[in-house]
């Protein structure tokens, strides 16, 4: 891992991610379970050296019909966080009716993207393999994302949509079509000269960032990633130090005629990854209620 990830690493405790003070670091995972959810934790579903990863699985209770199915990737800068986080968003995610699953996904001090990706679509097979236990509907499975989760998010779902995709990351097959993708304070450039791409390149892509033909597939803006990808909601604030990366993909979007929701809070009292790390806020429940409005008017549910 390069120096600038381990000193990313090793400061964070002391001054915040990234050295930041506008990043929200959240440790939700005591928050009890809402007598209306059921909440089934650490879920092994994907062996790797030295242990397992997990996922955490919500869902209501006497639930009538189907479940659409929300899958989680958690944010953390692929240094830090697993399936436990986020764990309040997803509370409220499933009281509005959703099967919830949060995939963990190995870090970037142990493994590279490709392998960090074919541990989310392993994650996506898992989900399509047990959602019917829970009432969830495979048919349904849309993927949300904050931060670097977004990152993984992105190229997961292009990943799942297309084989060309997969082949080129030589990911798991998890045999779904993922039906939206929702994107919070997205991490999305990461293999460009954009300012992240500075720090993970070397890290994530290894000996393959020489490569000019595969790394267009490392490129969000791509047209076979694009043209792998759902319609995509997205969300930023002035307050996000990574604003600048939404609202370039937005652009990217709408230059391609691809369908998009943005929602954008001109308040820097809004910071980074607000609507899942604080999900509470009258803001967060504002984003949360457009999303599902959104996903269910896209698929006519």
């Amino acid at each position: 891992m390069n120096f600038i990830l381990k000193k990313m690493k090793s400061g964070s405790k002391e001054k915040g991610l990234f050295g930041k003070p506008d990043l929200i670091i959240v440790d939700d995972t005591v928050v009890p379970c809402p007598d209306e959810l059921t909440l089934i934790e650490d879920v092994p579903y994907k062996e790797i050296p030295g242990g397992q990863l997990m996922t955490e699985i919500v869902c209501p209770k006497n639930a009538e019909g189907k479940l659409p199915i929300a899958v989680n990737i958690h944010g953390g800068a692929l240094l830090f966080g697993d399936h436990r986080m986020e764990r309040t968003y997803r509370f409220e995610l499933a009281k509005l009716g959703y099967l919830v699953y949060n995939i963990d996904y190995r870090h970037i001090d142990r493994a590279d993207a490709f392998e960090e990706l074919d541990d989310v679509c392993a994650g996506l097979a898992f989900v399509k393999q047990t959602a019917a236990k829970y009432g969830g509907d495979t048919d349904r499975i849309y993927v949300i994302g904050e931060s670097s989760g977004a990152f993984m998010s992105l190229y997961a779902t292009a990943a799942a949509n297309s084989p060309e995709v997969r082949r080129a990351y030589g990911c798991t097959d998890p045999g779904i079509n993922v039906k939206a993708l929702v994107c919070v304070s997205g991490m999305l450039y990461v293999s460009t000269s954009f300012a992240m791409g500075l720090a993970y390149r070397k890290d994530l892509y290894g000996k393959r960032r020489k490569d000019a033909m595969f790394m267009r597939y490392t490129d969000p803006e791509f047209r076979e990633i694009m043209n792998a990808l759902p319609p995509v909601f997205l969300t930023t604030s002035k307050g996000d130090f990574l604003r600048v990366s939404t609202k370039k993909y937005v652009r990217a979007l709408r230059k391609a005629g691809h369908p998009y929701r943005y929602m954008y809070f001109d308040s820097a009292e809004l910071k980074h990854g607000f609507p899942i790390l604080m999900p509470l806020l009258p803001e967060s429940k504002e984003v949360l209620r457009e999303m599902d409005k959104w996903i269910r008017n896209i698929n006519n549910y």
